[in-house]
């Protein structure tokens, strides 16, 4: 996770950064809170690319934080983590979808 917007953007779309670099069929899932059009961009440059882009902020504040306790709303392309299957292994320990 991420703090802000230009951090996501810069680590996934950088000129070495994730989205430069991944394989395709990637599946890349983005826990950071973020504006909702840079996860819409984030979505259509990895659809370009071949990438598998979820959209997955998580929700909890400090007591999640300290008590490994958070929610999360994932989005993503049809076909990816149907019912969270693809996403749920790789979240955070304590996330639910």
């Amino acid at each position: 996770m991420l703090p802000d917007s230009p951090d996501v953007q810069s680590v996934a779309l950088g000129e070495d950064g994730v989205f430069a670099n991944a394989k395709h069929g990637l599946l890349y899932i983005d826990c950071s809170t973020i504006r909702p059009d840079v996860s819409a961009d984030l979505a259509t440059e990895g659809a370009k690319r071949g990438i598998r882009v979820v959209d997955a902020p998580v929700s909890g504040g400090e007591q999640g934080r300290s008590t490994h306790r958070y929610r999360s709303c994932a989005r993503g392309p049809a076909g990816v983590g149907d019912g969270g299957q693809d996403c749920r292994p790789r979240l955070p320990a304590g996330q639910t979808v």
